[in-house]
């Protein structure tokens, strides 16, 4: 054993150093060639998009056409073109899916376009805190992408989807952009912020990215269109119109004296169904009215029915036996719902309802005399299933009612600032040095926007939401600013200055602020009936148009 130990030669250590050396330098030139690789094959991912006012980076991701880009870069609608290679040919690009709640756009690439280089796309969920991440985005003067560097530093997640914050040069210029981990594959995609440029921004999760390039494929494969659309009533003063939409979505119904213009509206539903009524009242008898029906699905795709006519009666003639007729659950939370109904004649609103668990039963009715009827569930125990029937009555004792479909309510939302939880206890200073506290928003759909005074952009969201307040088309929502700033009198003269009309509260410890952890102002919360925080936005909108057409999608 030991003659043959000493017949080996002994190591020589410099040797074996530099044999180390000459490893690790190629397995590091190796690396980058491999770093390179996924940048070239990024690089094919990543295009330019054209619209009427703006340019902007799109992301292929899928051979079949699809790309994804900021929603809030392509307002305004237009042209869209897609640049393949920079200087190259420009293909037409067909808008299928608009988010604007997570800030991602899909669109389809039409034409004979060549073989495309999807993008690798990776999953978020594996994303560290100080992961090294890469940017690859066109600037308007670069002729090709850039890539910028940096890592991930925070995750704000108390928005309704999963974001990363992140010290690249995440602003504005750059929404669309890749953001790719180390090995390429893309794990986000830069948002429009309010950033100034070379500070930190968002960048939204590609899993997010993910559910929307389903929602859009299933848009593509499953059109919305408007079906069955009929009048099921028609008096002397009033009509009675339903209709059935291929898929969840909402629904107007505008009308007129002649085909093709439509200057009334009537029935608007902003919840995302798929049984649709309105009444339209105040009709001229013996009269010839037009009509034509609009839907929005969950992508921001419309369909239009064709035109649609029908006669009033004569003076005198009345509806016959009151019936009821399009029941419909929506506005589920765990506490509340709501539920609507239409009648062929004006009536009172009762609703009866017992849920598995008491089996007791419990009213809630309205009294108004009307043709569509809409009673508020509230205090309704979490995850429940609830049995119900609808009653109206008219004033000359005729009566109709109809059991409907059991609905269950949500889980319990645990008390936190983030989406789906249901926001801490507060108490808020009024402007005239009064109380108000989340008791006073109990029942109520409430928008909640944290501003500071002295704060330009601030200044800027608090008369957007002021403008809202007083001209937006969500009437069944409160509306209030909350500022820190402990001194009245200079909120006050604040509000004042600016002609703020919506009620503007303080928080002078900034209780709620600090509660929630806040880390930008201004930010916006929209909370449901249930106090339940249904959306939140981290710095703030470009315009009205932008905060009714997020408030549009939500219940």
């Amino acid at each position: 054993m030991t003659r043959l130990l000493l017949e080996n030669p002994p190591i020589n250590s410099r040797q074996h150093t530099i044999r180390i050396a000459v490893i690790l330098i190629f397995a590091l030139v190796l690396f980058s060639l491999l770093l390179c690789s996924c940048s070239n094959k990024l690089v094919d991912s990543v295009v330019r998009i054209y619209t009427d006012n703006d340019t902007l980076t799109g992301v292929i991701v899928d051979k079949a056409g699809y790309l994804v880009t900021s929603a809030q870069k392509l307002e305004g609608g237009g042209k869209i073109e897609v640049e393949l290679k920079p200087g190259g040919a420009r293909y037409q690009g067909l808008l299928l899916c608009t988010d604007n709640l997570r800030d991602v756009a899909v669109i389809k690439i039409k034409g004979n376009y060549p073989a495309l280089q999807p993008a690798p796309l990776g999953d978020s969920d594996l994303v560290l805190l100080w992961d090294d991440v890469s940017v690859v985005a066109y600037l308007p003067s670069a002729k090709a992408p850039v890539t910028t560097k940096g890592t991930i530093t925070g995750f704000p997640d108390r928005d309704s989807y999963k974001e990363f914050q992140a010290n690249a040069a995440l602003d504005p210029d750059s929404a669309g952009g890749a953001v790719t981990n180390k090995a390429g594959d893309i794990i986000g995609t830069v948002g429009w912020n309010n950033s100034q440029p070379g500070r930190e921004g968002f960048v939204l999760a590609i899993n997010e990215i993910k559910s929307v390039i389903s929602e859009a494929q299933d848009c593509e494969l499953h059109p919305l269109y408007i079906d069955t659309a009929s009048v099921s009533s028609v008096f002397n003063d009033h009509a009675v119109i339903s209709w059935k939409t291929s898929k969840a979505s909402t629904g107007l119904l505008e009308y007129g004296l002649m085909p093709g213009v439509y200057p009334f509206k009537g029935g608007e539903d902003t919840a995302l169904l798929t049984d649709h009524s309105a009444v339209i009242q105040n009709l001229q008898a013996k009269t010839t009215y037009h009509y034509h029906l609009k839907a929005v699905d969950v992508c921001g795709n419309e369909a239009v029915s064709s035109d649609g006519s029908f006669t009033t009666a004569e003076t005198g003639v009345m509806p016959g036996k009151l019936a009821i007729t399009n029941i419909n659950v929506y506005d589920i939370t765990s506490y509340d719902a709501w539920i609507s109904w239409i009648t062929n004649k004006p009536a009172s609103s009762s609703v009866s309802f017992t849920s598995d668990k008491t089996k007791e039963n419990q009213v809630q009715s309205d009294s108004n005399m009307v043709f569509e009827h809409k009673i508020h569930l509230d205090g309704l125990d979490p995850q429940t299933r609830y049995f119900f029937s609808v009653k109206s009555d008219n004033e000359y004792g005729e009566s109709d009612q109809k059991d409907s479909t059991p609905f269950t309510t949500l889980a319990t939302a645990p008390v936190c600032c983030k989406i789906n939880c249901r926001i801490p206890d507060f108490n808020f200073k009024t402007l005239n040095d009064t109380g108000f506290s989340n008791g006073d928003i109990a029942g109520k759909k409430v928008i909640l926007t944290f501003v500071n005074t002295e704060c330009g952009i601030c200044t800027q969201q608090a008369l957007i939401l002021n403008e809202y307040y007083e001209h937006g088309t969500r009437k069944d929502i409160t509306m209030f600013l909350v500022t820190g700033n402990p001194k009245i009198s200079e909120v006050i003269d604040w509000a004042k200055k600016y002609g703020l009309t919506v009620p503007v509260y303080i928080d002078p410890t900034s209780q709620l602020a600090s509660l929630c952890q806040l880390k930008t102002i201004p930010s916006w919360f929209v909370l449901d009936t249930g106090s339940v925080i249904r959306f939140y936005k981290s710095g703030g909108f470009g315009n009205v148009k932008e905060v009714d057409e997020v408030l549009q999608r939500l219940p």
